[in-house]
């Protein structure tokens, strides 16, 4: 068997086009595969011998040279430089999850194509709803954007990726009666006053910040006392959901609460654990238990914000 001429390596036919191909390693290091749009071997030939000069004077496609880095990599350097400062609940279980999927792999081998379908699976197979699906796109976006900032990436190949539509329109307000028997649900009974007192207090607190400000609950979690502005009567919530922070103004029942917390003292978060002083994770046992006992369907703690633009305003 002949051969092959060392002049010959990278020219190749394929049987679906007349041309000859050529095939040659960029900058990077990644294999290209080109039509020389010629079907003349001479001239491919001089083609591939010039792609190889390209290259070799760092000037091929005028590329900048990009360093190695798999997701995983990236992941971590985003959390140790942004992600653990920020204050967006469950940041870093989103990457944890990201990093299964992605971990291995090099930046610049996550295609569009591979978004896509991991999107997709959370949304068929894990059964995400439509809003979990677009902040899990979301954070890529952001990764890639730093990797494109820190010169580890060309292009973000989140960015092609649509957002699905999320369907937000259930709505449930409570009426007057019905935010009286929440509140009152909230208090400290007399036979347990003395070991609950604290914690229906800090449930009741909970409780009238939503109704009054239409804050979410991670925000309210997240709230510290240098958010809080009593001269100019405004709470600034910083990370909201849409990523931008906002201004919410302090009405006489949020003044009311807010004035009464312990937590004033010390500073920090504005709403520690009672167990732990650290950061609240949820209330779902509590709040579920004051619903029941005020006779209340159909309702969750994300619901309350709705209030504040209600007409309908409960005091302490």
């Amino acid at each position: 068997m002949t051969a092959k001429k060392s002049s010959d390596r990278g020219l190749f036919r394929r049987t679906d086009s007349p041309h000859w191909w050529i095939r040659y390693s960029d900058k990077n290091g990644h294999i290209r595969r080109e039509s020389t749009g010629t079907s003349e071997k001479k001239l491919a030939r001089e083609i591939l011998a010039k792609k190889h000069v390209l290259v070799a004077e760092n000037r091929h496609l005028d590329i900048k040279r990009i360093p190695k880095c798999t997701f995983s990599e990236l992941c971590d350097r985003y959390w140790k430089t942004d992600g653990q400062h920020k204050r967006m609940h469950g940041l870093e279980g989103m990457l944890k999850t990201l990093k299964q999927r992605f971990g291995s792999l090099q930046l610049i081998e996550i295609s569009t194509e591979k978004v896509e379908r991991f999107l997709s699976h959370r949304v068929e197979v894990d059964k995400v709803s439509p809003a979990t699906r677009n902040r899990d796109r979301a954070i890529l976006s952001i990764l890639f954007n730093k990797a494109i900032r820190w010169e580890l990436l060309e292009a973000n190949p989140v960015k092609p990726v649509q957002k699905f539509k999320e369907n937000n329109k259930r709505t449930r307000f409570l009426d007057r009666n019905e935010i009286e028997r929440l509140l009152t649900a909230c208090e400290p009974k007399p036979k347990d006053y003395k070991k609950a007192k604290r914690e229906k207090r800090q449930l009741k607190n909970l409780v009238l910040m939503a109704l009054n400000t239409g804050m979410r609950r991670q925000e309210i979690f997240n709230l510290r006392w240098e958010d809080i502005d009593f001269r100019n009567r405004l709470i600034k919530v910083v990370e909201s959901k849409s990523g931008k922070s906002r201004f919410i103004p302090i009405n006489g029942s949020v003044e009311a609460v807010l004035k009464t917390l312990p937590s004033r003292f010390k500073k920090g978060l504005v709403f520690p654990s009672l167990v732990t002083s650290s950061r609240i994770t949820d209330l779902k046992k509590s709040f579920h238990t004051a619903l029941m006992e005020a006779k209340i369907t159909n309702f969750t703690f994300h619901d309350l914000r709705h209030h504040a633009d209600s007409p309908i305003m409960p005091t302490p």
